[in-house]
Order: C-alpha cells, then sequence, then structure tokens
C-alpha cells in the first residue's frame, strides 16, 4: 500500500477503522485537530504525490502515541523514514495554538476540602537519548539521560502551565525557583491562590507543601487533604504517559505538542526542601483557618 492509498484512505473513510490506526484519538478529534493547523502544514510544491495535512498528522500522533521508530511509522504508510522524520519534526504548529489551550487560572477553587487551590505541581522525567552536548547534566537520580518536565494541572486533570526546558540532573525545587510561572507570583499576578506541591518545593506563600512532623489534629488533617489534593498531578502524568507513549521511553525530547494534544483530547471529552520560617506563616494561618476543628 503506497503513501497515496493511506492519504485517500484517510480522507474517504471518516469512520471506518479509524479507531485501527492507533493515534490515540477519535476520528472526530483528529478532524478538529487536523482544521486547526491544516493552512501551516499544506505543502507549497507542484508535485502531484505531496504529503497530505492528514497523512502529515497522522504520522506525527503516531509517533506521539506509540513511540515507535520512524522507519515502523514509515513503513505502516509508505512513506521514507527520512519523510517521517522530517513530519515529526516539522509539526511544530501544536505549539502555535498552545495558548488556546495551556492557560492558567487566575482564581482558585476549593477542591478535596482544600480551598483556594490554582492548581497542583510536579515534575517528571522524560526520557531521551544521550545528548552529544553536556550529557552529564541530563543524568537524572535514576541514571538515565532525561529532561526534567514541570506541569501544572488543574482537578480535573487538565495541563495549566508546562516548562520542559531543564535537563534531568536538575532538582524540582531549582526548576520552579527559575520559572516564569514562580515569577509571576512573586509579582502578585495570582493573589487569589496558591500552588499544591510535595515535600522537596519550598514552602511559600504561593506554593503548600506537607508539615514535615505534624503536632496537631489540624495538621494531621491538612497533611490528608494535601495528599488527596496533590494526587491529581500524580494522575495527571500517568494519563499524559499512558496517551503519548513517546513520553515513557527513550526517544525525542518532550515539546509542548503532546501537552497540547492531551488537553485537546480532554476538551474533545476525551527530598525535603529546607523551609524558610517566613513562608511557614502562611501555611500555619490556612492550617489555623480551614483545618482547626
Amino acid at each position: 500500500m503506497s503513501a497515496i492509498f493511506w492519504q485517500k484512505y484517510l480522507y474517504l473513510f471518516p469512520t471506518h477503522g479509524y479507531n485501527g490506526l492507533r493515534t490515540r484519538l477519535k476520528r472526530r478529534t483528529f478532524i478538529y485537530v487536523r482544521n486547526l493547523i491544516a493552512n501551516n502544514l499544506i505543502r507549497k510544491t507542484k508535485r502531484s504525490n505531496a504529503v497530505s495535512v492528514d497523512l502529515q498528522l497522522y504520522v506525527k500522533l503516531q509517533f506521539l502515541a506509540n513511540g515507535g521508530f520512524q522507519w515502523l511509522i514509515g513503513n505502516t504508510t509508505q512513506i521514507s523514514q527520512a519523510s517521517a522524520s522530517r513530519i515529526i519534526r516539522v509539526v511544530d504548529s501544536l505549539v502555535e495554538i498552545s495558548d488556546q489551550f495551556i492557560k492558567f487560572p487566575s482564581v482558585g477553587r476549593f477542591h478535596c476540602g482544600f480551598p483556594n487551590v490554582l492548581g497542583t505541581i510536579d515534575c517528571t522525567h522524560v526520557r531521551l537519548q544521550k545528548p552529544s552536548q553536556n550529557p552529564d547534566q541530563y543524568v537524572d537520580r535514576f541514571f538515565h539521560h532525561s529532561i526534567n518536565v514541570q506541569l501544572v494541572c488543574g482537578p480535573d486533570l487538565r495541563i495549566l502551565n508546562v516548562l520542559a526546558a531543564y535537563p534531568g540532573g536538575n532538582h524540582d525545587a531549582y526548576i520552579w525557583r527559575n520559572s516564569a510561572l514562580r515569577t509571576a507570583f512573586l509579582d502578585g499576578v495570582f493573589p487569589d491562590g496558591w500552588l499544591i506541591g510535595d515535600s522537596g518545593y519550598p514552602q511559600e506563600n504561593w506554593l503548600m507543601t506537607p508539615v514535615a512532623n505534624p503536632r496537631t489534629q489540624a495538621e494531621e488533617l491538612y497533611n490528608a487533604v494535601h495528599i488527596v489534593t496533590r494526587n491529581t498531578i500524580e494522575r495527571c502524568n500517568g494519563a499524559l504517559k499512558s496517551r503519548f507513549r513517546c513520553l515513557s521511553m527513550t526517544g525525542e525530547p518532550m515539546d509542548i505538542d503532546d501537552d497540547v494534544m492531551q488537553l485537546i483530547a480532554e476538551n474533545r471529552q476525551q527530598a525535603p526542601y529546607q523551609e524558610d520560617m517566613y513562608d511557614v506563616n502562611a501555611r500555619n494561618v490556612l492550617i489555623r483557618d480551614s483545618f482547626t476543628r
């Protein structure tokens, strides 16, 4: 079967057999994404057999969903490995529309008994092949080469913020301290809420972490509710890597387009850090006001 066959197949059969193509998206979602980025993917060429928008998107999605080798993806669609590689790297139009889907809230919500939560934060390691430059910086605590990706999600697991710029050797707290999101909190952009993070993060006025040694019933209740609330980011990371298998194995570095596709799918219904004492006061007030019975 040739690449031309696959282009005609994707066009002529809007429902038949599509789920078997293993892109992890329903047909209507595929069409929705195609329409969003079509203008940027149309090849300006006089060749009669130029790779169609549908086939370009299919190849990219199959790579994200299965993490397969480019030659294998090429074989299933009868295009060359070189063409598959170019398509995978060139389909960056998803990044251009990322602001439509990755949005940080301005008002906190009450979630699992925890008031004023803007989101839950954590980092996840995405393995990659050994970089040619500064490979030691990418060695994580599991002794793999990776990038350490900071994610913030809401209670519905929707991704609100992503930072995929730091090698795997960097600690979560370091990435947070150097992030634009923390700078926004420092500047008072989000005065009406806070993030929920684990003990790997510093306790700050806008980032609530567990109490290391709870001594009162209120502190124990705070920790219990904190665990339940923070579980959303764990489930978000799991859902992201489950939908897009390329993030669960050695391969390409993570791009924002993985997060964009996760959000589109959802929209379509588909080591303890040493605490600064002055920042603990905000947590103490929260415990007193919301968790003391």
